[in-house]
């Protein structure tokens, strides 16, 4: 295979997987889990933030849950979190 076939090749597959990579985005109907920690900080009216790391619901909790929401006080609550393209949902606190 030619030098310049070869880099079509690779050109070819990197344009694929961007394409790829950018519709699975697309089509992701959460909010990054900094915009989920945002959003949570923002709705409760709090000066601490949160973390909010991927979860699921394990059958305990009444919704649908996308994150774990950890607060930097360990003093305070953290919260199960459903989200969508336009924002969040309380399903249960932590504690």
């Amino acid at each position: 295979m030619s030098r310049s076939r070869r880099l079509l090749v690779v050109l070819v597959i990197t344009a694929g997987v961007a394409v790829g990579l950018v519709l699975t985005r697309a089509f992701d109907p959460r909010l990054s889990p900094d915009e989920a920690a945002r959003q949570l900080r923002e709705h409760l009216g709090v000066d601490w933030t949160f973390v909010c790391t991927p979860s699921h619901n394990d059958g305990s909790l009444p919704a649908d849950v996308d994150y774990l929401c950890e607060p930097s006080l360990p003093e305070e609550v953290g919260y199960w979190l459903g989200t969508d393209r336009s924002g969040i949902e309380i399903v249960a606190r932590t504690g």
